[in-house]
């Protein structure tokens, strides 16, 4: 329950309800006597004193022990596994009011979901709305808990008429791609991607945990699929951003689940990763994707992968060009 310094209660409305959200993830807040400000225990250090303060006009946060630290309330979510009811009353908050923007650089033409962009969560009446849902769920076997985790929508008109959009937020919660694909089977345009947007990105960095091995699959769907830290290339190649991480980071693990025509290419990139100490497999997944493939048999794909070395890259290289 919410603690208050002095004789200052909440300004409005909005940081009522975001005060609501966070108190259901990190318990019970303390404001500050202006009111700005409020006090959570951390969920990164523990400490058993709150000294994580949240700017509720903004979202600003910082943890003035461990100095876990952020733009928008997403990340705390994120770090505290919260559930997917959380992030979509965050996310409707964040729709319903603005909050004050953060002064920070800000790249000109930063990309935006298209104007026409609907959520695919409330359910409504809509015919786009159900054709949308009917794709995902019988055709793609997603669950509405994805739609909600992703913030997955569609367009029923513009540039992107009759597709599914799958956004991809970088660690601070900020759109850095998206794709999307229609839900109509007579459709002459398959896939659309954002005009003169850059795939040098990592994909879902949102979800990622990096202290746990990553699976680099080719499209957001699959990586939906894999359910399990799956980053989604939105093509073949793994770009420098990506790559620069994986290989700086601590992981130790990392899964390769790229399709046939990208053997030779996957290769590569497992003898450059070897080469920085980390474990490599290969998934083999035959002539389907990850989407087509049942979970179970994902979790025994996974399971039965073997390490890749240095020999056995080098013959399955020369089986490759023969």
């Amino acid at each position: 329950m919410l603690k208050q310094h002095g004789t200052h209660g909440l300004k409005n409305m909005k940081e009522q309800q975001l005060i609501e959200i966070l108190e259901g993830v990190l318990g019970g807040a303390t404001m500050t006597r202006d009111g700005d400000e409020a006090l959570f225990h951390c969920p990164s250090c523990k400490h058993h004193k709150k000294k994580l303060s949240i700017n509720l006009p903004t979202q600003k946060f910082q943890c003035w022990v461990c100095g876990f630290k952020g733009h928008k309330a997403y990340r705390i979510l994120k770090k505290t596994n919260a559930s997917p009811t959380h992030f979509s009353k965050l996310h409707d908050l964040n729709k319903s009011y603005n909050f004050k923007k953060v002064k920070t650089y800000v790249k000109e033409n930063s990309l935006q979901l298209p104007q026409e962009f609907k959520p695919l969560y409330p359910t409504t009446n809509d015919n786009f709305h159900l054709l949308a849902i009917k794709y995902l769920t019988e055709v793609r076997g997603l669950t509405q808990l994805d739609c909600i985790k992703y913030n997955i929508g569609y367009c029923d008109s513009g540039l992107f008429k009759n597709m599914i959009i799958f956004p991809s937020y970088d660690s601070e919660g900020d759109l850095n791609y998206f794709v999307g694909r229609s839900f109509l089977a007579d459709s002459y345009i398959k896939h659309r991607q954002p005009k003169g947007a850059n795939k040098d990105i990592i994909g879902f960095e949102f979800y990622i945990n990096w202290n746990l091995p990553i699976i680099l699959c080719e499209s957001p769907l699959d990586a939906i699929s894999i359910k399990r830290n799956a980053i989604p290339l939105y093509g073949k190649k793994i770009h420098d951003t990506l790559m620069s991480k994986l290989m700086s980071s601590s992981i130790k693990q990392v899964y390769l689940a790229l399709d046939a025509d990208a053997m030779l290419n996957a290769l590569e990139y497992a003898e450059k990763l070897i080469g920085f100490g980390k474990e490599v497999f290969i998934l083999d997944f035959g002539d389907k994707d990850p989407n087509d493939t049942e979970f179970v048999d994902i979790i025994n794909i996974l399971h039965s992968s073997k390490q890749l070395t240095y020999s056995n890259i080098i013959k399955r290289k020369l089986s490759l060009v023969r």
